[in-house]
């Protein structure tokens, strides 16, 4: 009973902690999508938007045409739940999202309960992903912020925004809690072959959701198998040699990166791990190749696809790679910035040496390693967005070392028959990393507090956009909007398609003439028949109280075909649909 009322209190204190800093707002509501980074989040739900109204085709979500390369299953699965139970994409989005948060704090809270065999530790979940990155001592904000649009927050933030990033790190996850369970538990060969395939199927389907969030979840898979098989099985010259390979990644990485490309350059990152998984392989007698393959075939559509359309020369995804510049680390602030994980990590090796004990002393090795390899990525060739990588090692790193670490302390509290002074020693040794994850906490208040004030709900139900879905009705392809008319939200509105593209997630077929359309859109002009006709554009929708006169600007080539009007502070607003006449 206690357990199952643990898991219960669980759900309900991680809606408190993530979602009531939104729900006490007056725009609050279950279909309203967070206006935060929205940007981005708005490219995303424009493949859902598509998905909703039964598209599902391999295109560009804005303009419909051209090739996505972007991983995007996630995306293309909230489409298909909101088209057959006919919910709104927005709020399809929200509680699928919200319910991922939830399974991964319960599952926190289970594992730490089964692990410890303490009930009452199932209370403990949520505070998870309140664990901070002292960001409010260091730089006097609830987040860090580095160079570009690089920053370091904590798992709260990650998972606010209920994107394919938080759903793929929700899922990794689980998948490694429940290796966790098995290693501690049921730590037989039938057991870890059953779970630790469908984990990696589990993982392995990542791939296709999204990039970071696999990756990574893929090297703390390796290096943690690596460094457990190397712990149990003591050969010194071979963690020698595993240990040297970090340091000539480093050097090596940067030398071979220009041959290889930068994708494929990420791959040299688990050659460190490769002496551990090879005594890995031996050991289990071949068996460990199933959960191997099985991950292998669940990534292999995106991987594949990614690297048929690189060997194409794909404009798209030539820009992607080649984009990612001043995203690093500085290892000084990493290092800052993970104090509370670190902690826990630190502690729980200290009790695995003492103890003996392979997972304990080899999994928070295993870790740092990885952590320092992945958000370093930009020093030894890969430069693939080190801090995302970063950001996504924090939260997998706190969620998988939670369990251990007061699996860890109750080994320490069982005190028995020693001296007292023995028993405040280590009484002092856990009140160290339980005071500062505490301490990090003070993060999580910034954020709940600048969440509440800052973050609006959008709403796709309102007077003015009921309008605009009523005036661009009769449109047969995509539409170029005025200045006064976001296509992010003129997609997210009404799901037609729209002269507009994200650059880091899709490229329309013809990239050039869109981004002519946009750039003169951008200077409050309305392009020439001769650039409409360019770009494949025939209609376009204006907002009369719009200061920029497109009608003026396109008389004599622009027909009105249809309107849609509503009433805002006394005054009639209305949209008009033009198309191009061209003759």
């Amino acid at each position: 009973m206690v357990f199952v009322l643990g898991l219960v209190a669980t759900a309900v204190l991680t809606v408190m902690t993530q979602v009531s800093m939104l729900v006490s707002r007056a725009d609050w509501a279950i279909s309203g999508f967070r206006d935060y980074y929205s940007s981005d989040q708005l490219s995303y739900f424009a493949i859902v938007i598509n998905g909703s109204q039964g598209r599902f085709a391999e295109v560009e979500p804005f303009t419909e045409t051209g090739v996505i390369n972007y991983p995007h299953l996630y995306y293309r699965l909230l489409g298909a739940i909101a088209h057959v139970t006919g919910v709104s994409p927005s709020a399809t989005w929200t509680v699928v999202g919200i319910c991922l948060v939830v399974a991964l704090t319960v599952a926190v809270s289970a594992t730490v309960a089964l692990i410890t065999r303490n009930h009452w530790l199932a209370f403990t979940g949520p505070a998870v992903l309140m664990l901070g990155t002292f960001s409010t001592f260091i730089s006097g904000q609830w987040s860090t912020t580095l160079d570009s649009h690089a920053v370091l927050w904590g798992g709260f933030a990650v998972l606010f925004t209920l994107n394919g990033e938080a759903a793929a790190l929700c899922i990794a996850s689980l998948a490694l809690l429940s290796l966790v369970v098995v290693a501690v538990r049921f730590p037989h060969i039938r057991t870890w072959m059953i779970v630790g395939t469908i984990s990696a199927i589990l993982i392995g389907i990542l791939g296709n959701v999204q990039t970071y969030a696999f990756l990574t979840t893929v090297y703390v898979l390796s290096y943690a198998a690596a460094a457990y098989a190397l712990s149990r099985t003591p050969k010194g010259w071979l963690i020698t040699v595993s240990l040297a390979l970090v340091p000539t990644l480093f050097f090596v990485g940067p030398v071979i990166a220009p041959a290889l490309g930068q994708l494929a350059t990420l791959a040299l990152g688990l050659i460190p791990a490769v002496p551990g998984l090879v005594l890995l392989l031996i050991k289990t007698r071949g068996l460990v190749v199933v959960p191997a393959l099985a991950l292998a075939l669940a990534a292999a559509p995106q991987i594949v696809g990614t690297f048929l359309s690189l060997q194409q020369g794909d404009p798209f995804l030539s820009y992607r790679v080649a984009s990612s510049k001043n995203l690093g680390v500085p290892l000084y602030l990493g290092v800052l910035c993970a104090v509370a994980v670190l902690a826990m990590l630190v502690f729980i090796a200290v009790v695995g040496f003492r103890r003996r004990d392979v997972l304990l002393r080899s999994y928070p090795i295993a870790i740092v390693v990885v952590w320092f390899v992945v958000a370093g990525n930009d020093v030894w060739g890969a430069n693939q967005e080190p801090y995302r990588f970063w950001i996504a090692m924090f939260l997998l790193a706190a969620v998988t070392a939670f369990p251990l670490f007061l699996y860890s302390v109750t080994l320490v509290l069982t005190f028995g028959q020693i001296p007292a002074s023995a028993k405040a020693v280590r009484a002092t040794a856990v009140a160290v990393p339980v005071l500062l994850l505490a301490l990090s906490i003070t993060d999580w208040a910034g954020f709940y507090e600048s969440a509440n004030k800052n973050t609006t709900m959008m709403q796709f139900t309102s007077d003015r956009q009921g309008a605009v879905s009523a005036a661009v009705a009769p449109a047969d392809s995509s539409v170029l909007t005025d200045p006064c008319l976001d296509p992010l939200h003129f997609k997210a509105n009404t799901g037609h398609p729209v002269v507009y593209y994200n650059a880091g997630m899709a490229w329309p077929s013809d990239r050039d003439t869109t981004q002519n359309l946009l750039q003169r859109r951008a200077e409050g002009v309305l392009a020439s028949p001769t650039e409409l006709i360019d770009a494949d554009v025939s209609w376009v929708i204006t907002d009369d109280s719009c200061a920029v006169d497109w009608e003026a600007s396109g008389a004599g080539y622009l027909e009105p075909v249809n309107q849609g009007s509503y009433r805002e502070n006394g005054k009639t607003v209305t949209f008009t649909l033009w198309k191009l006449d061209a003759r």
